[in-house]
C-alpha cells in the first residue's frame, strides 16, 4: 500500500495564478462567474458576456479548463466545482470570492477536488475560517491546506472510481427531475382531461372537441360536473388553541403543526410534539383517518391527508380540517389542490397584506372539477404510480450518496488500497 503523504495544497497545485489587472481594456469582453453560480460540483455558466467596464470589481480571476473553483466564503457550504470551459474561444472570469486552483504536473486535479470535498478537509477549513456570520478562508490558509497525496497512478484510480459514481448519481438525479416534471404535466392533464373508459388520458379538447363542455372552470369532459367543495363536506373546523405550557414530553395528545407538513403535503408524524390536555375537552377536534388538512396561515394552501398515528392527534390552529361525504374522494381533492390550478385557487383566496390567511368558508365556496367517484380513484392511482417511481429513484439516490460518502472516506485516507486493482 502506498503512503498518503500530507502535502500543502500550494505544493501540488497552482493557486490564483492569473488575474485581470486594473489596467485591462475597458472593452475587454468575458463571461463572469460569481459566487451564486456555483454549488457542490455544479456551475451555472453565464449566458451573456460583459465588458470589463460593466463588470463588478470582484471579477478578476481568469479561468482555464479543469480549474477548481473553491468558494472562500462560508466554505462549509462546499460551493466547490471543477470548471469545464463551455467554449474554448471565449474568456471566463471568476469572482475574487473564489480560490482558483490549477493542476501542477504530476498531480491529478480531479483527485485534488475530491480531497477538498472530504470530511478531513472540511474540518481543516472549519478550523481556519474566520468570522461568525460569514466565515471565510484567507489565501494563505488555503495554500497550507493539507492534502493526503499518494503517487499519481493511485490519485488517478481514486478519481476515476469517484467520477464514475458521480456520473451514476447525476444520471439518477436527471431521472428524478424528469419524473417530477412529468408529474407536474400529468396533474394538469388529469384534472382537465381525466381518464376515459380505456384507462388512458382522454384526447385533448383540440383532438376531440365533442368530448368536452364549457364550465365555470373552462373546458371539462362532458361526464364531469363542477361543484363547490362545500357541497360534499360533512364538517370543517380550525384547529383549536391551547396554552403553550401544555406541551409536554409526557403528553397524551400529539399536535400537528404546519411545520410538520412539507410542500407536497407529506406529514412528518414523528416530529409532532406532545401536549398534556383534557381528552374529553378536545375529543371533538381530534383528527380521523382520511381527514383533509389545508394550511391557512404561514405557507398557505398546502393540502395534506391525515392517515393514522398511535396517539390521538390534534390539528394546530393554523390548519383547517375538512371531512367529506362519500360522494368525493379525499385523495382526489388533495391532489387537485396540490396541482397548479387547485393550488392557485387556494392562494388566491388568502387574505391579508403581510400575514396571509385562508378562511374555511372561502375554501368551501371554491368550485372544483368533479368526475365520477370511480374516475377520481383512477386519477389518484395514476398519480400514486408516478410518485412511487420518484420515490424509488430517490431511495436509490440516497443509497448511492451513502456509498459515495463511505468510498471517499476509505479511498482518500488510504484505508482501501487501489494500487493493485485493475
Amino acid at each position: 500500500m502506498h503512503e498518503f503523504k500530507p502535502m500543502n495544497l500550494e505544493d501540488i497545485a497552482y493557486i490564483d495564478v492569473e488575474q485581470l489587472k486594473g489596467s485591462t481594456d475597458a472593452n475587454f469582453s468575458f463571461y463572469y462567474i460569481d459566487i451564486s453560480s456555483v454549488s457542490t460540483n455544479r456551475i451555472e455558466p453565464p449566458i451573456h458576456a460583459i465588458t470589463f467596464r460593466e463588470a463588478p470589481s470582484r471579477a478578476r480571476k481568469l479561468l482555464r479548463d479543469y480549474d477548481i473553483l473553491l468558494s472562500t466564503v462560508r466554505p462549509n457550504l462546499k460551493a466547490f466545482a471543477v470548471f469545464r470551459q463551455p467554449d474554448s474561444t471565449k474568456t471566463y472570469v471568476a469572482s475574487t470570492g473564489f480560490a482558483v486552483i490549477r493542476q501542477k504536473y504530476g498531480y491529478d486535479i480531479s483527485y485534488i477536488f475530491y480531497c477538498l470535498l472530504s470530511e478531513s478537509l472540511e474540518k481543516q477549513m472549519e478550523a481556519l475560517a474566520v468570522g461568525s456570520n460569514y466565515p471565510a478562508l484567507n489565501s494563505s490558509d488555503i495554500r497550507k491546506l493539507k492534502i493526503p497525496t499518494p503517487p499519481l497512478a493511485t490519485q488517478q484510480k481514486i478519481a476515476s472510481i469517484l467520477t464514475t459514481l458521480d456520473g451514476i448519481i447525476a444520471r439518477t438525479e436527471t431521472v428524478i427531475a424528469k419524473y417530477t416534471a412529468l408529474k407536474a404535466g400529468l396533474l394538469q392533464d388529469l384534472f382537465t382531461r381525466g381518464i376515459d373508459e380505456t384507462g388512458h388520458l382522454r384526447p385533448s379538447p383540440h383532438e376531440a372537441p365533442d368530448r368536452y363542455k364549457e364550465s365555470a372552470l373552462g373546458l371539462i369532459p362532458k361526464e364531469w360536473a363542477v361543484n363547490k367543495v362545500g357541497d360534499h363536506t360533512e364538517s370543517s373546523a380550525f384547529g383549536p388553541r391551547f396554552p403553550g405550557e401544555a406541551y409536554s414530553e409526557n403528553g397524551n395528545i400529539a399536535t400537528l403543526r404546519t411545520t410538520d407538513i412539507d410542500e407536497d403535503g407529506t406529514i412528518d408524524y414523528n416530529g409532532m410534539p406532545m401536549a398534556l390536555l383534557d381528552y374529553k375537552l378536545f375529543e371533538k377536534h381530534l383528527l380521523k383517518e382520511n381527514d383533509l388538512l389545508i394550511t391557512r396561515s404561514g405557507t398557505v394552501g398546502i393540502a395534506s391527508i391525515f392517515k393514522v398515528f398511535h396517539y390521538p392527534v390534534l390539528p394546530g390552529a393554523f390548519l383547517i380540517r375538512f371531512r367529506f361525504r362519500s360522494s368525493i374522494n379525499t385523495a382526489y381533492l388533495k391532489e387537485y389542490f396540490t396541482g397548479s390550478k387547485g393550488k392557485k385557487q387556494l392562494v388566491d383566496i388568502a387574505e391579508g397584506a403581510v400575514q396571509k390567511n385562508i378562511r374555511g368558508s372561502a375554501v368551501l365556496a371554491l368550485t372544483v372539477p368533479l368526475p365520477t367517484i370511480e374516475e377520481q380513484i383512477q386519477i389518484c392511482e395514476y398519480i400514486k404510480n408516478i410518485k412511487a417511481n420518484i420515490q424509488t429513484e430517490q431511495t436509490y439516490l440516497a443509497k448511492l450518496q451513502g456509498i459515495r460518502a463511505g468510498l471517499m472516506a476509505d479511498l482518500l485516507s488510504g484505508r482501501v488500497d487501489v494500487s493493485t486493482t485493475e
